[in-house]
Order: structure tokens, then C-alpha cells, then sequence
């Protein structure tokens, strides 16, 4: 599962990249402004409600903890998203907003694989599978 509030097309594309074989089944969830487009394998797409922002790096920290925390409020209260997460084998934050989000999943799912980059996760996942 990938969670991102705002996201360019060829940083998701580059993520999905990293799980496109037959066995995964990618999953995004993303506020409703975010769309994505032309990604090989398409990804199951959960659009939860709210605005999300660009260039939340260019804020101070008061408005990305505050958007991140907004994040975290429609995650939280997101059927769909919930359902996700009971299914994900690996979490992805994949930009800064997010990243409390994969903090509060990972504190709350600890067999699961939380990270920031979709290159770790899918290492750590290959060695857990390995390992098992």
C-alpha cells in the first residue's frame, strides 16, 4: 500500500515499479485532488475526502505537521483505507505528509513493513520472504 498526499507521477510510477510483479497487488491511497495516471501495473486507487497540497517542504513545519496530521484524520476514518491496511504486506509513506501516517500504522501493525522508500520495503519484504 502506498500513502501519499501529494505526489508527482514519476516518483508513484518509480514506487510501483518496485512491486509490478504478478504476486503484488498495489494499493494508493490519496487525497481526492491527487490523480494518477499512465502507472504500470494500475494500482487500486482508495481516494479519501479533503484537499491535499504541493510543495508542503516550502511551508514551516507548523503547516506540514498540520497537513500531516490532517492526513492522518482522513486515513483514520476511511473504510476503505482500513480495510487496506488489514490486507498490506508493506507500507509505503511516500512523501513527507505522509510520513506520520506510516509512523501511526507501523506503531500499530508491527509485523508490517512501514517505510519512506519503495526500494527499502521491497528489500526488507524480499528478506523477510526469504528468511521465512
Amino acid at each position: 500500500m502506498i500513502i501519499a498526499a501529494e505526489v508527482d507521477d514519476d516518483a508513484l510510477s518509480n514506487a510501483c515499479g518496485h512491486f509490478a510483479e504478478p504476486q503484488f497487488s498495489v494499493t494508493i491511497v490519496a487525497p481526492k485532488a491527487w490523480r494518477a495516471r499512465g502507472l504500470s501495473p494500475v494500482p487500486t486507487t482508495i481516494v479519501l475526502s479533503g484537499v491535499g497540497r504541493d510543495h508542503l517542504s516550502d511551508q514551516r513545519p507548523h503547516a506540514l505537521a498540520s497537513e500531516s496530521w490532517k492526513l492522518w484524520l482522513r486515513f483514520r476514518d476511511d473504510p476503505a483505507a482500513k480495510g487496506a491496511v488489514e490486507q498490506a504486506d508493506v507500507i509505503i509513506a511516500l512523501d513527507e505528509t505522509a510520513i506520520y501516517t506510516g509512523w501511526r500504522l507501523a506503531k500499530r501493525l508491527p509485523t508490517c513493513i512501514v517505510s519512506t522508500s519503495a526500494a527499502t520495503a521491497r528489500g526488507e519484504f524480499d528478506a523477510h520472504a526469504g528468511a521465512a
